[in-house]
């Protein structure tokens, strides 16, 4: 009996991603952080100009008519009494224009109940900055420029039954990554996959693209409204923005966020 060799199996080399995502723990902070356009903070003022962006709606700030922007909020938002008494007051106060309707909009979701208005409201630039922190690439392009016109924006929270429980909702947050040319992604993963792909199939890759200049961060409307509301408030919707004048509940909330997740505070239950 004859022993034939066994064939070995020819391993072929995985695709080299010039573009990965690796989680970072924590952020370093410069003295130029507020001011440095490869900051999050930068990122997050250009690719948002109002919290209106981080809101699916077919491009909100370009609608028609301002009757259609507060169908869409309503639908994100509506059933949600705290939001919809705060909301309705602010709107019919003054006379409608969409810088009404932003203002409205930002101290109407700044609460917390079980709809968890103040979680979805911001969980979409949320998302685009830990995109943009855990973004890494070994082509000599910053990030700024890989995730020019990028953004992150939340979609309605739908049941699906009247059985699901908190727990099945709340790990249910809606959201899609939005392209510059208008493609739509349902995780980070699909987004670093497409943009690989875009730069292996691209005659130009990105390292031989020219760097746009860059320049100093300017406020924007998205920071401007938040400011108006309160200059302690920033565009991330930290649950710590609501206690800023009561120093027991900013310090217990403060110490939950270290032992549990912003979702079961959103929730308003432990307060």
């Amino acid at each position: 009996m004859v022993n034939t060799p066994k064939k070995k199996k020819i391993k072929h080399p995985k695709p080299v991603k010039s573009i990965q995502l690796v989680k970072q723990k924590t952020i370093v902070k410069s003295r130029m952080f507020m001011n440095s356009p490869n900051s999050i903070y930068a990122a997050v003022s250009t690719q948002y100009r109002s919290l209106l962006d981080a809101i699916d709606g077919s491009d909100l700030a370009n609608l028609p008519s301002l009757e259609d922007i507060l169908l869409i909020i309503y639908i994100h938002f509506g059933g949600c009494k705290i939001f919809e008494d705060s909301f309705d007051t602010i709107i019919n106060s003054e006379e409608l224009s969409i810088r009404v309707i932003e203002r409205a909009l930002n101290n109407s979701v700044r609460h917390l109940c079980e709809n968890e208005c103040y979680l979805r409201a911001f969980h979409g630039i949320r998302e685009f900055t830990f995109l943009w922190r855990d973004l890494v690439s070994d082509n000599d392009v910053n990030k700024a420029e890989l995730l020019q016109g990028w953004c992150c924006k939340i979609q309605p929270l739908m049941l699906k039954d009247n059985t699901e429980s908190k727990d099945q909702k709340r790990r249910r947050l809606p959201l899609i990554y939005a392209s510059p040319c208008g493609r739509e992604f349902n995780t980070k993963a699909k987004v670093i996959n497409y943009m690989n792909k875009k730069i292996m199939s691209s005659s130009s890759s990105f390292d031989k693209m020219t760097p746009k200049t860059s320049t100093s961060c300017e406020s924007t409307q998205l920071i401007n409204i938040t400011n108006d509301i309160n200059s302690l408030y920033s565009p991330f919707g930290l649950i710590e923005e609501l206690y800023i004048d009561n120093p027991w509940k900013l310090l217990v909330s403060t110490i939950c966020l270290n032992v549990t997740t912003r979702a079961q505070l959103d929730t308003g239950e432990l307060y």
